[in-house]
């Protein structure tokens, strides 16, 4: 299935999971789509496919943008997670080959991940446990704002 003005489609993965991979080229800089923020799909409670706006509220990006749920993780991802008041915003990191999965990294949202898992990126950044910035050291917290 085609999501977000077939900007991305929804393909199956490994072990029954789905994906979504880019549908077409994507340029570096783009803003490829858009998560609009509205309260019916806001949630106290954390869960594996919401992402967190702030300490006390999760979004659900799914019923907000079919598809978007199954945003993949990467500790070197292709895109990152632009927060606006309107809504968040995927933006290509570099240019992106259709078909290629898209992904974000989880740290740059999440403080505690509900359902920690450990990383099979496969890149040299890769991190390994990926549980929240909670549970980062002192120098990595430090290397996320510089």
């Amino acid at each position: 299935s085609r999501g977000a003005g077939s900007m991305f489609r929804v393909v199956p993965w490994r072990h029954g999971q789905r994906v979504i991979v880019a549908a077409r080229p994507i340029v570096a800089c783009e803003r490829v789509f858009k998560i609009p923020i509205r309260p019916e799909h806001v949630s106290a409670e954390a869960t594996m496919h919401t992402i967190q706006l702030d300490a006390q509220r999760h979004l659900l990006p799914g019923p907000a943008l079919p598809g978007s749920e199954l945003l993949h993780h990467s500790c070197e991802p292709e895109g990152d997670l632009v927060f606006s008041a309107a809504g968040i915003v995927f933006q290509a990191r570099r240019d992106i080959a259709e078909g290629a999965i898209l992904s974000f990294d989880y740290t740059t949202t999440e403080w505690a991940l509900s359902s920690p898992f450990d990383c099979a990126c496969g890149t040299p950044q890769c991190i390994g446990r990926i549980g929240g910035v909670k549970f980062f050291t002192v120098a990595q917290q430090q290397a996320l704002t510089h």
